[in-house]
């Protein structure tokens, strides 16, 4: 099997409607750090995909699914709906900017490990071996920095409190980036995994930014701790049930942003 081809232009005018339900106020205040931080790295994963995407909803839906299963424990796997040739439902700015960091220039679905694209061929066992070996080479590196969490919805909003704690003397510029994600989002796929009711994995809906908010500038001792509360607005048909927190450390490279850490 063969990566689906990107076809045409991303269509601007879908694209700012798609993304009107992610726009949310956010507040961030000093908080207590009193969290626990754990000296462990996390991975994230991301399937950059479409709904109008056949291989999406082929050998990605089944490669995604096996992904979720075998990195309860050290990975955060996350449907990436962007804006891109083949999407419809659940567009995202968020989403569109990540895709745009990496960026994908192969087809979808596009695997990445910690925001480096894993595409190989032939496709999907190639994929999943290189992401193995992103997740194994994250895991085994040495601890930068971290982040513990609490969340709690409050009427229409999504309360996460964070700490986060550098391990190591550290340099640069990081931003922690606080997120939702729903899982078993119902809609139409295309592929033969597919159909008008497929249950969608990990959607991501909504955040602080695309790359979260100023954490540290400059040079961070190590043991530093910084606390911080966000407020993220919910949208009233996401189901809360299914809703779910992550968070990810950034830090500027260049002229984009690199992974740092995440926390589930």
């Amino acid at each position: 099997m063969k990566k689906q081809i990107i076809l045409s232009a991303i269509a601007l005018t879908l694209f700012f409607s798609n993304c009107s339900k992610e726009e949310s106020k956010t507040t961030t205040s000093t908080a207590d750090n009193s969290l626990k931080v754990e000296q462990k790295n996390t991975s994230l994963i991301n399937k950059f995909t479409g709904t109008n995407c056949y291989y999406c909803g082929d050998w990605g839906w089944t490669l995604m699914e096996e992904l979720i299963k075998n990195h309860a424990s050290d990975a955060i796997v996350v449907g990436t709906y962007s804006q891109n040739s083949f999407a419809k439902l659940f567009v995202s700015k968020i989403a569109t900017d990540w895709d745009k960091n990496i960026p994908v220039t192969q087809g979808y679905p596009t695997f990445s490990a910690n925001l480096v694209d894993s595409w190989l061929l032939p496709v999907a066992d190639a994929v999943d071996n290189n992401i193995e070996a992103g997740v194994t080479a994250h895991n085994q590196a040495a601890v930068v920095a971290n982040t513990a969490h609490t969340s709690k919805i409050e009427g229409s909003n999504m309360v996460v409190n964070t700490t986060t704690q550098f391990f190591a003397e550290a340099n640069g510029e990081y931003q922690i980036g606080v997120y939702v994600i729903e899982n078993g989002v119902i809609g139409n796929q295309s592929g033969p995994n597919g159909g008008a009711n497929a249950s969608h994995h990990n959607v991501i809906r909504a955040g602080n930014g695309s790359w979260g908010e100023a954490l540290a500038t400059g040079t961070v001792a190590k043991d530093t701790k910084i606390s911080k509360t966000t407020t993220i607005a919910l949208d009233p048909t996401w189901k809360t049930a299914d809703l779910s927190v992550f968070t990810v450390i950034w830090k500027k490279n260049g002229t984009k942003w690199a992974f740092v850490n995440a926390h589930k």
